[in-house]
């Protein structure tokens, strides 16, 4: 039997209150740059929902923060057993891969062959429903397994399995996939990992790289033409220049530009199911239905219907107004803030990793009532579920990166 010991501590530059406060701040300034005439609002309309995101998520998670900090935890050293966690990943990569010929025989090709020889459904319709979902969640499930193991043995075939799944999601052509495979191996690594000068140059040159390919999966989806003409910028923009930054620019700027307007202009349903907030927790087979009871379907809130999403807040506070968001930062803040301190095992810190992706994306959408994290939390049990332990002593440890 094969075991390694591990001791995987969360650095500072991974504390969910900067991360949120980072991602909320640098986007909030970029929509006050305003470089695009369809944000519709002043940098004052915006600073309202803005303060408020930020100040009810900021205030539980440094609740939680005073509290971990006085129960003086360390961080645990763990023994796993990687003969089994090998033989569980590969029997989860089985899993996806039969998944995916399945739904590819079933829908009868894949959407980047459709794209480069045309004729086919639209990248939007591939997969069978929910089932799709599952292996997205999979697909994600495996790319953090991947890297682990790589950094437990060293061995090269487990990264390939990474690399597989960012470009899986060029493939299918779905850039949710891929930014959030991206993510997800981003923060793993900089959780494995010392940051030094190189690792700082080379966290940038990924972040260019990942802004480029943003852009270019969006040109494969709608075409350049498409995101030049509907972004309205009020400065001239090279034709040289690359999309990805008109596309990241845009995504970044245009969910504050309509949870703006759903805080100025439209008041709550009321909800108290929370019945939008919690409608992505089902699957999607089920889902239409539920939505069509609740009239769930219309996004009657959008300034733009190209420009579809609106921050992880929309419904939340469509649901219950402000109290729903202040209820959803509540729970978001123990969840984040919690694991970041009081996870112990190796499974708690890939936890984590997923709830952090779902954090940085809340500028853009809710990731957190998705069926497809849920499903990213349920593989991790599995593949960990009775193989990791704590241990005491400090023989043939594997350390991981030093931080808070």
């Amino acid at each position: 039997m094969s075991n390694v010991r591990f001791r995987l501590t969360l650095p500072g530059y991974l504390n969910p209150i900067l991360i949120f406060t980072s991602v909320w701040s640098i986007a909030f300034l970029l929509y006050v740059w305003r470089i695009s005439s369809g944000l519709i609002f002043d940098a004052e309309q915006a600073l309202w929902p803005v303060s408020f995101i930020m100040g009810t998520y900021l205030l539980p998670a440094l609740v939680i923060t005073y509290l971990a900090k006085s129960m003086g935890l360390r961080p645990e050293l763990r023994e796993i057993d990687l003969d089994r966690l090998k033989a569980r990943t590969k029997t989860l990569f089985i899993l996806w891969a039969c998944i995916n010929l399945v739904q590819t025989a079933v829908m009868g090709g894949l959407p980047v062959i459709w794209l480069i020889v045309g004729g086919g459904p639209s990248y939007s319709e591939w997969g069978i429903r929910s089932v799709n979902g599952m292996a997205f969640a999979l697909g994600l499930a495996l790319g953090m397994l991947g890297y682990l193991l790589y950094e437990f043995t060293g061995e090269k075939r487990w990264l390939a399995i990474v690399f597989l799944m960012i470009f899986w999601g060029i493939v299918v052509i779905s850039r949710k996939f891929f930014v959030v495979a991206i993510l997800q191996t981003g923060i793993l690594f900089l959780m494995t990992h010392r940051v030094s000068t190189s690792v700082m140059v080379k966290t940038a040159l990924s972040l260019l790289a990942l802004v480029l390919l943003f852009g270019y999966i969006g040109d494969l989806r709608t075409g350049r033409s498409m995101i030049m003409q509907y972004a309205y910028l009020t400065v001239n923009y090279p034709d040289w220049a690359p999309s990805g930054l008109i596309w990241v620019y845009m995504y970044l700027t245009t969910p504050i530009n309509n949870i703006a307007n759903i805080f100025w202009h439209f008041p709550p349903e009321w909800n108290y199911t929370f019945a939008r907030t919690i409608d992505k927790l089902f699957p999607s087979v089920i889902r239409s239905d539920i939505a069509d009871a609740n009239n769930l379907k219309t996004t009657y809130w959008l300034v733009s219907e190209v420009f579809n999403v609106s921050t992880a807040y929309s419904n939340a506070y469509l649901d219950v107004g402000i109290t729903g968001v202040a209820i959803f930062n509540f729970i978001i803040a123990w969840l984040t803030a919690g694991l970041y301190y009081l996870g112990r095992s190796v499974a708690a810190k890939l936890m984590y990793v997923v709830f952090m992706q779902a954090l940085v994306l809340t500028v853009f959408n809710d990731n957190f009532t998705n069926l497809n994290n849920c499903f990213q939390i349920a593989f991790i049990f599995f593949a960990f579920r009775g193989i990791e332990r704590t241990v005491a002593g400090r023989a043939a440890v594997k350390e991981g990166n030093h931080g808070a």
